[in-house]
């Protein structure tokens, strides 16, 4: 079930540990899934991973009070968080005045978008590409590539040039054809003088280890086309040309300027050497001394795709790049797939992809008669007859990584930084890798089941846009184009059609009212800084969370995610990160079960099926979404049960630090969690489109006091609390991102706030010492109840309703209903005798809960109501206990207690009289709503009470 760096367990634990990876080859990568988060989620990852690449804002939140969070039922009142600080993700457009700065006659910006290259592993070391294009399919199938090459092959191997060299090109003209060879003789002759005048234009390059290294001359045969008609020509006595080539290195510099420079610096010279007439004085960009190779070598029996065996494959790849080396027109095309990733690396860092283009295409002018492709593959055999195949890719490649526009726009900062701020050679290696994954990557798409399946399923979000889809409804259409084989706009208007997606856009803009909320919206992630005292430097890796859903609940369907998976990055405060892992078959660690308890994958895949029971269904067909709506549940229940056990462990630290989240929720959001509590459906709250979370813009890691807390929670809570943060996040970053209808999403958030205010809260505090039993007791069981979060389920139930029925009404209705579920489902989870034996125990040696909270004793709604209503004491409870400890079964010790309890308490009746009153019914099926409040009764085994 988990899997946690073995350094970290001791004893028995390590034993778990070693029996975890026996069970499975590795752990997940923190990058695994990264395609399948929401944007923010991947920007917020990014923040964890290069702490000193994106350093946090620093904190500006509110001095924090002795009152506790607000709880359902009241209480003190959080003061006005800060006015939210400017903290976007700065990778972004251009501002259009350093626009204007860098060309002529600027009018704006274009933007393109920047992608991760993930799974590479270049020369040992695992490496995080940026791109930037607009082409889909190129990130995705280089890092499919890349993740084959680099789990089988381990990775790729490059290598550059000692030296970036690039030419300065000095053209000699006018000399004749019998003076030629003394002219060349001179240029050597004084090639020492040369580089000395060379060097004395470039000085800041041989400063830095640089500058003219070497002068060589060429002399080149003029070659004229045939004359076209009334064409004139200069008569030339002349059959050549002299062509002197400074050798400069340009140490990490791109160069071109610096090349010209000294061409023009020494032109003078060269031609008094000579005695010719100067022409042209420019850089070259064929820099055939500036070359970067990669290579990979995997064994054909790890190669198998698609069904087709690894040989097979191995040798059809062959046979392709065989093609291409035979006919020009189909190497054209296969060397432009090899651009595609150079190129979009070479955009996303800053390069002049013009002249790597260049280069490269020239390359194959000089060392080869024909138009060739780029890279080789081949198959070769080892002494054990196991075969491999190899593949290789050489080009020049031009970079730089000093000067130039990269000090122009702030942008290249950070994505030379995602490559840990690489010289020029590691670029350069970097690139050539690329282009070789993403070759790899369409031949043997092309080889197998080609091209256009896998470039189409990718292709279809462009089509989606161009139909008009709003970006929150764009994967439910993708999926719909993908499992009906149809990659038309038409298809697309037929998917909005059925499901009324376009209904509220189209009636009064309300998709641009929570866009341009997300936008405004503080959410821009839980940022890092100097945690526990520690220096940026110093910051271990973030930790890893991973769920898989097991193969059995779900069916497969080719290109159409029908799995939950979750990957979530987060902070890691110790000083290794934690790897734990939620998936089938494998046995828990010691940090699992204390952050989890007994509540294992095997419990997570039976609650799914009891939420599918749950599940509230309308009369019409649900959307292609359901997955999102499954997500956010389980992120609903991670949440849930990391802060029961977190409070009930560490009370007060608990409550101290969802108080610190709480007090940066905007004063509005606040005031909204106190509006309708679900009572009536009709009762109006005023309609709010702001998505006012923006919990994880501070550092509320750091604010949080774990310096009193107990050794034997340290770990514990170092663990527990970033991942409780981590995993509120991407469940608001996904509403925020893929729920469309702006009251919905509002309420989703909210409800969310709701439920973990409830799980700390200690509801008897705020309640006046002289209110009466009942009033002291529907205030512990309204707390009591919220912290079952039905309602949070019914909420995300309604995002596969078409949203042409998502009103604020309805919304109103489904509070109602939540709230009756969460009642219903509170009372039956508490009578379950197996629940009420472990309270009565627990009771006799903690006793019960003085205030309703979680960490201050037992909280049964049955007993309390024994102690609040009733008026037991403790004593008559125990002897109840001692009674079923020796035998007694406990309902019947019980029974009528229970009859009576269930009077009191019941909502199975108001569900019902509320299905006859609301006309918002007629679109939900009302027979699973009645069968969905029995069902807790007869799943806890108390329907016969």
């Amino acid at each position: 079930m988990a899997v946690e760096n073995l350094s970290s367990c001791n004893g028995n634990e390590q034993q778990d540990g070693k029996l975890a990876v026996s069970q499975r080859e590795s752990f997940h990568s923190i990058w695994s899934g990264f395609y399948k988060k929401a944007l923010k989620e991947r920007q917020n990852q990014l923040r964890l991973v290069y702490t000193h690449l994106f350093p946090s804002q620093p904190s500006q939140l509110v001095s924090p009070l002795s009152a506790g969070p607000r709880s359902p039922n009241g209480g003190p009142a959080e003061p006005p968080s800060p006015e939210p600080i400017d903290d976007a993700f700065p990778l972004n457009g251009l501002d259009e005045q350093i626009a204007d700065n860098m060309v002529e006659n600027c009018v704006g910006t274009l933007g393109l978008p920047v992608g991760i290259g993930l799974n590479f592993t270049i020369n040992s070391i695992p490496t995080v590409v940026p791109m930037c294009i607009e082409e889909p399919s190129v990130v995705a199938a280089a890092s499919g590539a890349a993740k084959t090459i680099s789990t089988f092959g381990g990775g790729f191997t490059a290598t550059t040039t000692d030296k970036n060299i690039i030419y300065a090109q000095i053209q000699v003209m006018d000399i004749e054809d019998d003076r030629i060879a003394i002219a060349l003789e001179q240029v050597k002759a004084r090639r020492d003088e040369i580089i000395s005048l060379g060097n004395q234009f470039c000085q800041n390059m041989v400063g830095r280890g640089g500058g003219v290294m070497d002068v060589t001359v060429r002399q080149v045969i003029r070659r004229s086309d045939t004359k076209r008609p009334k064409e004139v020509r200069l008569e030339r006595s002349y059959g050549s040309w002299i062509v002197v080539h400074l050798h400069i290195d340009v140490c990490d510099a791109m160069g071109a300027n610096c090349a010209s420079a000294v061409a023009e610096g020494t032109a003078p010279l060269i031609a008094s050497l000579t005695g010719g007439r100067i022409g042209l004085r420019i850089v070259s960009n064929l820099s055939v001394e500036r070359m970067a190779k990669a290579s990979f070598r995997v064994p054909i029996d790890k190669l198998g795709y698609k069904g087709i065996s690894g040989q097979d494959l191995a040798f059809r790849v062959v046979e392709a790049n065989e093609w291409a080396r035979s006919d020009p027109y189909r190497a054209t095309t296969h060397n432009k797939g090899i651009m595609n990733g150079i190129d979009a690396v070479a955009l996303a860092t800053g390069q002049d992809w013009r002249a790597i283009e260049a280069a490269g295409h020239a390359w194959n002018g000089v060392r080869a008669d024909n138009y060739r492709p780029f890279t080789d593959y081949w198959v070769e055999e080892e002494d054990d007859g196991r075969r491999y195949l190899r593949g290789e890719l050489e080009l020049p490649m031009p970079v730089a990584t000093k000067g130039g526009v990269l000090k122009t726009n702030p942008v290249y900062s950070y994505t030379l930084g995602l490559l840990n701020k690489p010289d020029s050679k590691s670029l350069a290696k970097v690139m050539v890798a690329v282009g070789l994954a993403q070759n790899f990557a369409a031949l043997r798409a092309l080889c197998t089941e080609g091209i256009q399946r896998g470039h189409m399923s990718l292709h279809a979000r462009n089509i989606a846009i161009a139909a008009g889809a709003p970006p929150h409804a764009i994967a439910e259409c993708v999926t719909f184009m993908v499992e009906t084989g149809r990659f038309t706009r038409s298809a697309v208007k037929e998917y909005l059609t059925a499901h009324e997606v376009h209904h509220k856009i189209r009636l009064n803009g309300s998709f641009e009212d929570i866009h341009s909320a997300c936008s405004s919206s503080d959410l821009n992630g839980m940022t890092n800084g100097h945690a526990n005292g520690n220096s940026q430097e110093d910051e271990a890796p973030p930790s890893l969370f991973y769920f898989e859903e097991s193969d059995l609940t779900a069916s497969r369907t080719a290109g159409v995610e029908d799995r939950v998976t979750l990957n979530v990055a987060f902070q890691t405060l110790g000083a290794k990160p934690v790897h734990i892992e939620l998936v089938p078959n494998v046995p828990p660690t010691k940090v699992v079960r204390q952050l989890f308890g007994e509540k294992s994958h095997a419990w997570l895949s039976e609650l799914y099926g009891l939420l599918e029971s749950l599940k509230l269904i309308t009369i019409k067909p649900e959307r292609a979404n359901v997955i999102l709506a499954k997500k956010l549940k389980l992120l609903s229940v991670l949440l849930n049960i990391l802060i029961r056990r977190l409070v009930t462990a560490h009370p007060l630290e608990t409550a101290r630090f969802i108080k610190r989240i709480s007090s940066t929720r905007s004063a509005s959001s606040e005031s909204d969690l106190n509006g309708s509590n679900g009572d009536s459906p009709t009762t109006e709250t005023p309609p709010s489109h702001k998505l006012g979370s923006g919990i994880f813009r501070h550092r509320v890691i750091l604010d949080v006091d774990l310096k009193h807390i107990s050794s034997t929670g340290t770990d514990h809570l170092r663990i527990g609390f970033p991942l409780i943060l981590a995993i509120w996040q991407v469940f608001e970053f996904r509403v925020q991102q893929w729920v469309g209808e702006p009251l919905l999403a509002r309420a989703l958030i909210d409800e969310q706030w709701r439920v973990v205010l409830a799980l700390v809260d200690a509801p008897l505090r705020h309640i006046a010492p002289t209110a009466s039993s009942p009033e002291s007791f529907k205030a512990v069981m309204t707390t009591h109840a919220k912290r079952f979060q039905s309602t949070i389920f019914a909420l995300c139930d309604a995002i596969s309703f078409p949203e042409a029925i998502v009103t604020s009404s309805l919304v109103r209705v489904l509070r109602c209903i939540g709230k009756r579920l969460e009642c219903e489902h509170a009372v039956a989870h508490d009578l379950s005798s197996s629940r009420l034996l472990r309270d009565l125990k627990d009771m006799t040696e903690k006793g019960w809960s003085d205030d309703g909270g979680l960490g201050s004793g037992v909280v049964n709604s049955f007993l309390l109501w024994l102690k609040i209503v009733k008026g037991w004491n403790e004593d008559m409870v125990r002897e109840k206990a001692f009674r079923a400890a020796g035998g007694a079964h406990v309902h019947q010790l019980f029974r009528e207690e229970m009859a009576a309890f269930l009077g009191d308490v019941s909502r199975k009746q108001d569900l019902v009289e509320l299905l006859d009153s609301v006309d918002e019914w007629h679109v939900l099926d009302r027979s699973r709503l009645k069968d969905a409040m029995m069902l807790f009764r007869i799943h806890y085994q108390i329907d016969v009470i």
